[in-house]
């Protein structure tokens, strides 16, 4: 056998099966595009597939490296930054303000808050009552 010979058989075996598919495809049009869809369908997923079975094959891989790392010395502590001598961390509290301290920051409220304040207490109570049984 020849090497023509054999090229030119596959050759010509080829384009009757073409020949084939085109005239089934002519006459059977329904049939011929329902099995081509499910012919794209199954090329699809195989392709998807083989990209999940890819993708997860790396992430194992990842997973082992990094198991893998042995720490052979003690990590290193970065020094914190230095704190004024002038600056408290904490503090005692008084029990009781002083009269100056008191005379300072305390604010007398006046009948307009007081009323104020008396109001939006009334009204959340009648909200709360409303809501009851």
């Amino acid at each position: 056998m020849d090497i023509k010979s054999v090229f030119s058989n596959v050759k010509q075996k080829i384009i009757s099966l073409f020949e084939k598919i085109v005239s089934y495809y002519r006459n059977n049009r329904k049939q011929a595009v329902i099995i081509s869809v499910l012919i794209c369908m199954i090329i699809l997923l195989l392709i998807i597939l083989c990209a999940s079975l890819s993708s997860s094959g790396k992430k194992s891989k990842n997973k082992s490296s990094e198991a893998a790392i042995i720490l052979s010395e003690k990590p290193l502590i970065p020094s914190s930054p230095e704190i004024q001598e002038s600056y408290s961390l904490s503090r005692k509290t008084k029990d009781k303000w002083t009269t100056e301290e008191a005379d300072e920051w305390f604010t007398v409220p006046g009948q307009k808050d007081i009323d104020s304040l008396s109001k939006m207490n009334e009204n959340l109570v009648s909200d709360i009552i409303e809501a009851a049984p």
